[in-house]
């Protein structure tokens, strides 16, 4: 539909000198295989690999197909004589198209007799279709023939939402095009960086200039840290302006977005490139969506901001290393529980009857899937520490699920739970293994799991990290609109991804890091390296320790303050009313009022402004 829309623009524009044309019109509005996925570089030149599902494929010699007129010609004739055309008939005919040499006519015979197996096998509709659009973009990329100026909106898809077989050919060229991150960033890698080497890398002139419309987060996000600096294997770029639009400008797109505009650097320049230090930021409320130029021109105000920080490389906090992500439960039914009324007799307080909890986290395949039910082994069912159980200063009940960590703090699959004895627990596992199996991302060979259940449930080792579990510890919310903390003393509980946790020395430890970690002085100096989203920063993951927060000393009478404005305000969180079934929104909303009233909130700004300098 854009190709067509497109098409019926570029028409609409020539206006009147379409009718007063001389010879053929071709409107030159492509439809095509922009990244060049298809193109293999070979000795002696560079062929178009069309792969073709269950047969072998078809291979399109570049030098024809980048001869654009020509192509489309003998593709026509490619396809009429598929009901029966002799070879030597075809090759004579494309022998005389304009461009064409009787070498480039004669490479289109092997290409010929792949689509004539495919038209006799009743499997010929597609396949004209697919050849004339995957090789368009190969004249445009030729050096004769690349662009001024490249614009562009490409897809915005992360990472963690491609097929696999997508994500193994993403990793691969972000590698190669030094964009990949890897570790705890491979999620948040963004096909759209890939889109904007490849577009300046193929179509753009020396010294060119590429405007792309790109997530916010690639002015500031590590995922987009390749991007920004611009050296890549085959094109160097250098970033030389910006606009943003955050979430203050709406209706507009489903995450806050921003403009690149970047030069293609010649090879003789230098190779320092340098951001800008600031750029054109975008604020106001659009009357509609698709509004028009003169409609965002009278709504929307425009001014010069600093460009906005990222995190370091290095951060400034010995906390960064103590705190870790919690660990990633999931599929969630399979773990997270609630208990099943007791019978007539009572329940059995060895082994109570559990059912996997349903919820609106669940996603497909999971939400369809039946969670396990049956009793568990009671040593099993452990509490779970969740992003939202964390209020500030204060803990809501936490979730009960079904963990099988062993004395050793090993993750048990159902073979284990039974060699142990643990009957009831290896039946739940094995009920959920082959729940599991039935509906896990394969391998290419389509029949095996990428990873047993018992490893994605460890994976990373975030949850068999969590034994023995420190008496004292510090979590705090991953995401939210404000940071929330608490201390955590129940020795039984884990932690779920959406918190990060630590375990603390002592008390005036756990109380410092809750103070500095609730305090507004410090989500605003974070709040500029943010991830952003609809509604605004959404993230705070290892952010605050970007701050130069040192280790607690009780000796330091700073930190000691920090400790004692923490422990009154424990003891007033205590006392807010918390209703069961609350939202926690609405319960961290409390708490914090109760802080302001009592004068708790301003002082503790006030000492993490004098422990943060400024």
């Amino acid at each position: 539909m854009a190709a067509i829309i497109a098409r019926v623009t570029w028409l609409l524009a020539l206006g009147e000198a379409v009718r007063h044309r001389r010879g053929t019109l071709a409107v030159p509005v492509y439809l095509g295989d922009s990244l060049q996925w298809n193109l293999r570089e070979v000795a002696g030149g560079r062929d178009v690999v069309v792969r073709v599902p269950d047969d072998s494929p078809i291979t399109i010699p570049a030098g024809f197909a980048e001869n654009q007129a020509a192509y489309d010609a003998g593709l026509a004739l490619v396809q009429a004589a598929l009901g029966g055309g002799e070879e030597k008939a075809l090759v004579a005919s494309l022998a005389r198209l304009p461009g064409v040499g009787e070498h480039d006519a004669r490479a289109m015979v092997a290409p010929f007799r792949r689509l004539r197996a495919l038209h006799a096998a009743g499997r010929d509709d597609v396949w004209p279709f697919v050849l004339r659009n995957l090789v368009r973009p190969l004249w445009l990329s030729r050096p004769e023939n690349r662009a001024d100026v490249v614009i562009g909106n490409p897809p915005w898809l992360a990472f963690r939402y491609m097929a696999p077989e997508l994500q193994a050919r993403v990793r691969a060229a972000c590698r190669a095009e030094n964009l990949w991150q890897g570790g705890r960033f491979a999620t948040q890698q963004d096909l759209s960086a890939l889109f904007w080497v490849r577009a300046a890398e193929r179509y753009l002139k020396e010294g060119g200039t590429i405007a792309f419309l790109l997530p916010y987060a690639a002015l500031n996000r590590p995922a987009y840290r390749g991007l920004r600096e611009g050296h890549h294997a085959r094109v160097r770029l250098a970033i030389g302006a910006a606009w943003s639009f955050d979430e203050g400008v709406q209706p507009l797109f489903p995450v806050p977005a921003c403009a690149l505009f970047a030069r293609r650097l010649a090879r003789a320049e230098g190779a320092a490139v340098a951001l800008p230090a600031g750029l054109r930021a975008y604020r106001g409320a659009l009357p509609r969506r698709d509004a028009t130029e003169a409609e965002a021109d009278a709504a929307l105000t425009v001014g010069q901001e600093p460009w906005p920080a990222g995190p370091a490389r290095m951060p400034a906090s010995v906390y960064a290393a103590r705190f870790r992500d919690g660990a990633t439960i999931y599929p969630r039914r399979f773990f997270f529980v609630e208990k099943m009324p007791a019978g007539r007799l009572g329940a059995n307080p060895a082994a109570p009857r559990v059912r996997g909890r349903e919820g609106g986290l669940d996603k497909a395949p999971w939400k369809g899937v039946t969670p396990p039910e049956g009793p568990v082994e009671a040593a099993y069912l452990r509490p779970v520490v969740l992003g939202e159980t964390i209020l500030p200063f204060r803990l809501r009940e936490p979730a009960l699920a079904v963990m099988p960590l062993d004395g050793r703090g090993a993750v048990m699959d159902a073979r284990g739970a039974a060699l142990a004895g643990l009957a009831h627990l290896a039946a739940w596992l094995g009920d959920a293994e082959a729940k599991w199996a039935a509906h896990a991302a394969k391998t290419p060979d389509g029949t095996t799991p990428k990873m047993t259940l018992r490893e994605n449930l460890d994976h990373l080792r975030k949850l068999s990290v969590q034994h023995p579990p420190a008496p004292l510890r510090v979590v705090y919310a991953k995401a939210g609109t404000l940071l929330a903390a608490a201390s955590l003393r129940n020795p039984a509980a884990l932690v779920d991804h959406m918190a990060y946790w630590a375990p603390a020395r002592h008390e005036g430890e756990a109380r410092y890091l809750a103070a500095v970690l609730n305090a507004e002085a410090t989500r605003r100096r974070i709040a500029g390296m943010q991830a952003r989203g609809q509604w605004g920063a959404r993230h705070f993951d290892k952010l605050v320790w970007e701050l130069r927060i040192p280790d607690y000393d009780a000796r330091n009478p700073q930190h000691r303050r920090l400790a004692a404005v923490a422990e009154r305000a424990e003891r007033l969180a205590a006392a807010v009313e918390v209703r069961e079934g609350g939202h926690f929104t609405a319960q961290r909303a409390a708490i914090r009022r109760a802080l302001a009233d009592a004068g708790v909130a301003t002082e503790l700004d006030a000492a993490v402004e004098a422990l943060l300098g400024g």
